[in-house]
């Protein structure tokens, strides 16, 4: 349903995805791969937080850079197709 919204908004999403998949092919990283496919197989809220509180450690431990964090409208996109 994300690619029926706004294909740029949605572009920016998957960009940001393909990173975190990209990172998470890495032994000893996977975490964050697994709990991104999580969230995308089930968007629930309690994944998304899941996802959220390891990506938040790979960005204090440096391990993701600025340019592939999630933007303000990504998130906003992402929350839309998120179920309670």
């Amino acid at each position: 349903s994300l690619l029926d919204s706004d294909l740029s908004k949605a572009k920016e999403v998957y960009n940001t995805w393909e990173h975190i998949f990209r990172l998470g092919s890495v032994q000893g990283k996977e975490d964050i791969a697994l709990s991104l496919a999580e969230f995308i197989a089930f968007p629930k809220l309690s994944l998304y937080d899941k996802h959220s509180k390891i990506l938040l450690r790979y960005i204090l431990d440096g391990k993701i850079k600025h340019e592939h964090l999630y933007s303000p409208t990504s998130i906003k996109e992402v929350m839309k197709h998120v179920e309670a």
